[in-house]
């Protein structure tokens, strides 16, 4: 399971999920997060802000992720996972 489908199958409102390799940023190397006011979040609070975009229980779950030493630690488990920072081409490259 990836975080876009953990995202998607929630069914946000007002969220756009788009490849990282389709992207343009330069050295982007986990899930991003760009709000409309500009916000930027990457790795597990990327997801979580995703989550914000979906019913109630799911934005609690988001907001509750993103506390600062639960969502360190959530992150250094998934990293321990495999699902840690990774280089992907960006669509210049390909």
């Amino acid at each position: 399971m990836t975080a876009p489908f953990l995202v998607e199958c929630t069914k946000p409102q007002d969220l756009a999920i788009h490849a990282a390799e389709g992207y343009t940023v330069a050295g982007l190397q986990r899930a991003l997060y760009m709000g409309p006011d500009g916000l930027k979040a990457s790795g597990l609070a990327a997801v979580a802000r995703g989550l914000e975009h979906s019913g109630p229980g799911w934005a609690y779950l988001g907001w509750l992720a993103q506390l600062p030493v639960l969502r360190q630690l959530l992150q250094l488990l998934l990293d321990g996972m495999g699902g840690g920072p990774r280089q992907l081409p960006t669509a210049k490259e390909t």
